[in-house]
């Protein structure tokens, strides 16, 4: 089990693979849910798929 793996706070970006480095991509949670912050958090995930 990871350490974080039970935090509600925190949501898996990257889907479960047998091979995978498992990365959290973490913000404030004012900033979570505005355009801005939500269009780099995209395109930090389609660039590590």
């Amino acid at each position: 089990m990871h350490m974080v793996a039970g935090d509600p706070c925190l949501v898996r970006v990257l889907p479960e693979r047998e091979h995978y480095c498992e990365m959290f991509l973490v913000m404030h949670g004012d900033l979570a849910h505005g355009a801005r912050a939500r269009a780099v958090a995209d395109a930090i995930v389609a660039a590590v798929l």
